[in-house]
């Protein structure tokens, strides 16, 4: 993947009178700016602020002409960029730059993509200025970002930035889920934008949550966040990471290839979800693959997802808890309609073998009460009783009455097909689940 910058589409555009194919050139997108510019710096600033220049690794992904390179190598920092070699070529502005580069101490050159995929260094910030919005092919963005992940340190950070283009694009230049620029010219150039819930998406499969603590100076119109390494990617082996490692999925400039929609993460998720291996060494992933799962089903009624969520002053925690929308749906019914206090939902997660059994009842259990809720939801690989299992739920309908349903990973991957058909369809299937225990 990567062997060249261009990108041949099957489709046919029209220009100048003749009839060729939409090619997509990314080194074309670099920018011409010498300096990273005051907002930038000002970000700069933030994202060092505590670290030691000598002793901190930055990789700059993408690192174009080195506006961004330049500058952080004269604040001393050790700066790893990565970059197509036909930049530097073809450009006279990023050859001077890349020399200038070269005569740092501190400076360490990686040609994209076989030296950023043999690195093995662990950075403490990467950043990612301009980078995935130039990016035509969808999935190709969360490989990058999930081999990311595999370079930077636990708990580093990352920093997105994407800047917003004025230009008004119009259907015909539309690609992907992007829009092509340079009508009249051979090569075109990609730009893609989108809102904070899809960059959120893409982090967060790629191994990122969001860093809340981290303030950055106003960037204008412009989109910048800065993620926190806290995980390892989910989507390793939907999207092919050690093929592509292993020199697997050849990209060839000429080969014409084929438009493709939105990226569907239900589908890579339950994708994903079939690959986890059951036991305690994918506890972890299990736990947060059925996280995305949820928080993507049930996004019309659920917020605010957390993780380990600690309880009774950290002696105890819940797998994910979600706060209640209060949103028309299931949810908001389960009050409404049968009187089931639930402000927020607690889930826990079971990677076994077998069915989950009294011990994993009484878990979940004893999360529930008249303050956190009484619903709740147990996920695991597979249900072989299920008279049993619906059994030990109504065991709990007694005073103090607590609700717990069990979704096995055919219920995840039903609910994912259904929540394309629409949110009523999901709704619909959670009301049978629920009547299953109270009827």
């Amino acid at each position: 993947m990567w062997e060249s910058p261009v990108y041949t589409f099957k489709r046919k555009i029209r220009e100048n009178g003749k009839l060729r194919n939409l090619v997509v050139d990314v080194t074309n997108s670099a920018p011409t700016f010498d300096e990273p510019g005051k907002q930038l710096e000002g970000v700069f600033d933030v994202l060092t602020a505590g670290r030691t220049p000598g002793k901190t690794k930055i990789l700059d992904v993408g690192a174009a002409k080195l506006r961004n390179t330049l500058y952080l190598l004269d604040k001393g920092f050790i700066l790893y960029a990565v970059e197509f070699e036909e930049l530097a070529k073809r450009m006279p502005q990023a050859k001077t730059n890349w020399t200038i580069a070269e005569k740092y101490s501190n400076f360490r050159k990686l040609v994209f993509p076989k030296e950023f995929f043999a690195l093995k260094d662990e950075v403490d910030v990467i950043l990612l200025i301009n980078v995935t919005n130039v990016m035509p092919v969808p999935e190709e963005r969360l490989v990058l970002l999930s081999l990311c992940r595999e370079k930077i340190k636990k708990d580093g950070s990352a920093f997105w930035y994407n800047w917003r283009d004025p230009t008004q694009f119009t259907p015909r230049m539309q690609v992907n889920d992007g829009f092509f620029k340079g009508i009249g010219r051979h090569s075109k150039t990609f730009h893609g934008e989108w809102d904070r819930e899809w960059v959120y998406n893409a982090m967060i499969s790629s191994g990122f949550s969001h860093d809340e603590n981290t303030v950055l100076p106003s960037v204008g119109n412009n989109q910048a966040y800065v993620f926190v390494a806290d995980h390892l990617p989910l989507l390793g082996n939907s999207l092919g990471l050690q093929e592509i490692m292993n020199g697997g999925k050849k990209h060839d400039s000429k080969r014409e290839i084929t438009e493709t929609g939105p990226l569907d993460y239900l589908e890579m998720y339950t994708s994903e979800l079939r690959t986890i291996s059951r036991g305690r060494t994918e506890q972890c992933k299990f736990h947060r693959i059925s996280e995305r799962l949820l928080s993507n089903i049930f996004d019309h009624e659920l917020k605010n997802p957390a993780i380990e969520n600690e309880i009774n002053s950290g002696r105890g925690r819940i797998d994910i808890r979600f706060h209640n929308r209060n949103q028309p749906g299931f949810f908001k019914n389960l009050k409404e309609m049968h009187d089931i206090l639930c402000p927020t939902i607690s889930v826990e997660c079971k990677n076994y073998v077998g069915d989950v059994r009294n011990p994993e009842f009484q878990q979940l259990a004893s999360r529930l009460n008249n303050n956190r809720g009484l619903f709740g939801m147990l996920i695991c690989r597979a249900v072989s009783d299920p008279a049993a299992t619906v059994a030990r739920s109504k065991d709990y309908l007694a005073a103090p009455a607590r609700y717990m349903i069990v979704l096995d990973d055919g219920d995840l991957t039903r609910l994912a097909r259904l929540k394309k058909q629409g949110n009523d369809e999901v709704d619909e299937f959670m009301d049978r689940k629920l009547d299953e225990i109270i009827d």
